[in-house]
């Protein structure tokens, strides 16, 4: 199954209303400033956050095997991360 392309955020308003694997998923505050200097907003952290964390924390497993070899560790996938439960 073909990973799910992720959605652009516009940036000209701070609240919007995706559809997404035919959920809707209301984000709140995106132009919020995180690091002003820097221009990163809230919305290109909620962006950046969907598309590393699985990978991030596979790596994360993989290195906790290293130091605990007796403990299993696993990931288990989160799958398409925009959605919600109704």
């Amino acid at each position: 199954m073909a990973k799910p392309a992720s959605p652009t955020l516009p940036t000209d308003t701070d609240n919007v209303t995706l559809t997404v694997s035919q959920r809707e998923v209301r984000l709140t505050n995106l132009r919020k400033p995180f690091w002003p200097a820097l221009g990163i907003t809230k919305g290109w952290i909620m962006l950046g956050h969907a598309i590393s964390e699985e990978a991030g924390m596979l790596e994360m497993a993989e290195w906790l095997k290293r130091f605990v070899p007796e403990l299993p560790v696993q990931l288990v996938s989160a799958g398409e991360p925009f959605w919600s439960p109704k």
